[in-house]
């Protein structure tokens, strides 16, 4: 139990900067919460970079671009929501919040992130239920395989 609390302490004095990628699914609430609850203590605050992605589909071109907006105003309308709700959670005010929306495949752009935003944790959600099982499980062992980076994974 020490050694977890040492370790604890050694994770709350070099963290700045964590990514949490969300989709606006309760899983990835209960992550952003989580990291938040977690990360209270840090020591001169820290930075919580909020990320959606999207990807658009194989369209003829001339719908290419409709789509491509349509999908980043609902990306940019859901993290500004996500914003709102964990800045009102967010009552000690040792976070800041920034929200990025991406167009590109979820591990891509984390890794594109990490590097330029030196990122030093992710933080992500996972669910247990059947219908979104594989694809966020596809996405937690894509990011875990790919980044440099320490990832915290949060079960539903």
């Amino acid at each position: 139990m020490s050694f977890f609390v040492l370790s604890h302490s050694f994770i709350l004095k070099i963290m700045q900067i964590i990514l949490i990628p969300t989709d606006f699914s309760v899983v990835s609430q209960n992550a952003i919460e989580w990291a938040l609850t977690f990360f209270k203590n840090q020591e001169g605050g820290y930075r919580v970079l909020l990320l959606n992605t999207y990807l658009v589909p194989s369209l003829p071109a001339h719908q290419l671009i409709t789509m491509h907006d349509e999908l980043r105003k609902k990306s940019i309308e859901g993290l500004e929501h996500q914003l709102q709700l964990v800045t009102e959670a967010n009552r000690q005010k040792k976070a800041s919040f920034e929200i990025l929306s991406h167009m590109g495949a979820l591990e891509n752009v984390m890794a594109h992130i990490v590097q330029t935003q030196h990122v030093d944790c992710i933080v992500m959600g996972m669910s247990h239920t059947q219908n979104k099982k594989e694809i966020l499980e596809k996405n937690c062992v894509c990011v875990l395989n790919r980044l440099q980076c320490p990832i915290l994974i949060v079960p539903a």
